[in-house]
């Protein structure tokens, strides 16, 4: 191809991470696999923004300045941030994470933002997102890091929540001269109660601070920075949410049910409840925390349970003011900018709104259903519908604009599925063995209308002809099916084929003139690797119906039918039949390679394994493995990879 031009998005459906994040008062943002949607909250409409580098990392926004930023998935990954709704580049930046970023935060107090690098760097640095330039950096800071937080009213302050600490970093500055300072909190043991300092040597580029004593919770002494401390009641108490107050200090859920008032500047810690005191709240006694965020009406939190509750916290006394019954758990709760609006959202992907000072209504404005899509296929039908099956099990519909028609939990875990090309229904493999079939004539209410029972394992692969006289299925038992496609004759099993192999990938090719179906195995030779093959095994099926004991034998096998051999030199990992010609990925050298298939083979047996070698080769995907669909009409070959790639190119110059 001499000419690369990039596809369009139209739409993209999924809920890739949990957190939710407002962009302006009415719009907030989530990441969905390589982009980032939009969500508008009073019209509920979408709108798809694509990363300029590799993928979304982590994401982050502040509604206040109507700031977005991300990082992208690959090595040495850039920091994009943007301007909402603009969609304007302000800046990219360059740090020393090798890997990935695991936390971003956006300061309400200026162009700053934090930033956390995983491994091996683990670094918290602190950029001015303007001019692109770091006003400090400490390396090996972040080792369990899973959120930063500035300070709403200091930017100098950043919290970092681990996954079993809890520390305040004081940006400390001279002029131009910024240096972080860690404040390490002491949390208490998991029961309660927190442990007595003993004092050891300080380490390497600690600083000691003055050693006055102060009351924690009135049960401990401040713990010096650089110095050690033992825990003789076990292990501290985990840090699950946090959040800043209006005074500079931090609220801290944990998910032993523990609620904590933090001031970091005196490092003092206040245990507001214990859910194992003998006058805890009998609510909170089993409340996990998950997400903490300060409203006007009080402390609105989160647990793992399907209740919300808002606290009302007098001195070191909390009470429960307020409850609301959810529909299912959430994890993650934000406020609007400008504090009316409370969102909460699910890992399973559901958003919801509450306005507490209004109504104690909570409405759902998006609902993308959980679990990782596991393949998508066109409905031939003049509306483009999409269907996509999840690993859940559960088979959906969407229109072309992106909206969710219907959806329909299989109750069973799934492996495949193919749309018929003639008729308004989908087959749908399962891990069990058996076919599933679909009705999807009334867009709003499918139905599951019959199941044939094939494998004693799963049924790894579903394929139909492009006239509709076959469904085509293979599993891992070296049997290969075919199905009668056409509703009428009730998708009765023809009979099958001996492989000589599993089968990696299969394919059909039937134009309107031709009077023959001819199928495609790309199947794993003895001495091929996992997920590679080198056999390729074509045989041909008549577009009359067979029938009759001269093509299927009493045990259902077919024969007397014509097979053909093939064995190509490096082993491949998908494929697709043309006319006259297989395109295949080689992911060994990752290419994609066209082979031109033998005119006349009608004097060749059965059993004769012919060579072929590629007629053309041209780079394909960094990272594998690799799928390919031909069209229809056989003019255009589209290939998809791990690398997160889609290609589509012309058949006729690859």
């Amino acid at each position: 191809m001499n000419e690369v031009r990039n596809l369009e998005i139209s739409w993209v459906q999924g809920f890739t991470r949990e957190n939710v994040e407002f962009v302006d008062n009415k719009t907030v943002c989530y990441t969905c696999g390589n982009h980032i949607c939009f969500l508008n909250l009073e019209t509920k409409t979408r709108s798809v923004f694509q990363s300029p580098g590799r993928g979304v990392g982590a994401l982050t926004a502040n509604g206040r300045s109507g700031a977005f930023a991300f990082s992208e998935r690959k090595l040495s990954p850039f920091i994009f941030v943007y301007s909402f709704p603009g969609l304007e580049l302000k800046n990219e930046l360059k740090g020393d994470a090798y890997l990935d970023y695991t936390s971003l935060t956006l300061s309400d107090g200026g162009p700053y933002l934090g930033c956390c690098s995983s491994f091996p760097e683990y670094s918290i640095t602190v950029w001015n997102w303007e001019n692109a330039e770091v006003i400090c950096t400490k390396s090996q800071a972040g080792q369990d890091v899973i959120s930063l937080e500035f300070n709403p009213m200091n930017w100098l302050q950043l919290c970092a929540l681990g996954t079993t600490t809890l520390t305040v970093w004081n940006i400390e500055r001279c002029g131009s001269f910024h240096l972080m300072k860690p404040r390490v909190i002491q949390l208490p043991a998991t029961n309660g109660a927190f442990a007595e300092e003993l004092p050891q040597t300080p380490t390497k580029n600690s600083f000691i601070p003055e050693m006055s004593l102060s009351p924690i919770s009135e049960l401990s002494k401040m713990k010096p920075i650089g110095y050690e401390s033992s825990l003789p009641t076990g292990d501290t108490i985990t840090p699950s949410a946090l959040c800043w107050t209006a005074a500079s200090q931090l609220y801290v859920g944990c998910a032993e049910g523990y609620l904590l008032l933090v001031d970091p500047e005196n490092l003092s810690v206040s245990v507001l409840f214990n859910p194992a005191a003998a006058d805890a709240i009998p609510e909170l006694q089993n409340f996990h925390f998950q997400a903490l965020t300060l409203s006007s009406n009080g402390l609105i939190a989160v647990g793992k349970e399907t209740v919300l509750h808002c606290l009302h916290i007098r001195g070191t006394q909390p009470s429960i003011t307020q409850t609301w019954q959810l529909e299912r758990p959430v994890s993650a709760a934000i406020l609007s900018p400008d504090n009316d609006t409370l969102l909460l959202s699910s890992n399973t992907g559901q958003i919801y709104l509450l306005n507490p000072a209004e109504s104690d209504q909570i409405t759902k404005v998006l609902d993308v259903l959980s679990g990782n899509f596991l393949t998508a296929a066109l409905l031939r039908t003049d509306k483009n519908v999409c269907v996509s099956l999840r690993e859940r099990g559960v088979l959906q519909l969407w229109a072309s604009d992106g909206t969710c028609l219907s959806s329909l939990p299989l109750q069973t875990e799934v492996t495949s599925l193919a749309c018929c090309p003639i008729a308004h229904y989908a087959a749908v493999g399962t891990a069990s063995g058996k076919i599933l079939f679909v009705d999807l004539n009334n867009e709003k209410q499918l139905r599951l209308v019959h199941e044939v029972y094939l494998y004693h394992t799963a049924v790894d692969h579903l394929v139909f002809d492009q006239e509709g006289c076959y469904l085509l299925c293979s599993g891992s038992d070296l049997h290969l099916y075919a199905l009668y496609a056409r509703p009428s004759m009730r998708f009765s099993v023809i009979g099958y084929v001996d492989v000589p192999g599993c089968i990696l990938s299969l394919s059909t090719q039937c134009l309107g003139s031709t009077e023959e179906v001819k199928i495609l195995a790309l199947c794993a030779a003895q001495e091929d690797k996992n997920n590679d093959a080198s056999l390729l095994i074509v045989f041909s099926l008549p577009v009359r119906s067979i029938a009759g004991s001269d093509c299927v034998d009493c045990q259902g096998c077919l024969y007397n039918l014509k097979v053909l051999r093939y064995k190509v030199p490096l082993p491949l990992t998908s494929c697709a039949l043309g006319v006259g010609e297989v395109f295949a990925y080689c992911h060994s050298n990752k290419s994609l390679q066209r082979f031109q298939l033998p005119k006349d083979t009608d004097g060749l047996p059965s059993q004769q394994m012919i060579q072929l070698q590629p007629k053309e080769e041209v780079k394909g995907h960094q990272l594998g493995p690799v799928s390919l669909l031909l069209s229809p009409d056989c003019m255009w070959l589209a290939s998809v990879g791990r690398d997160g790639l889609l290609r589509i190119r012309p058949t006729a110059s690859m």
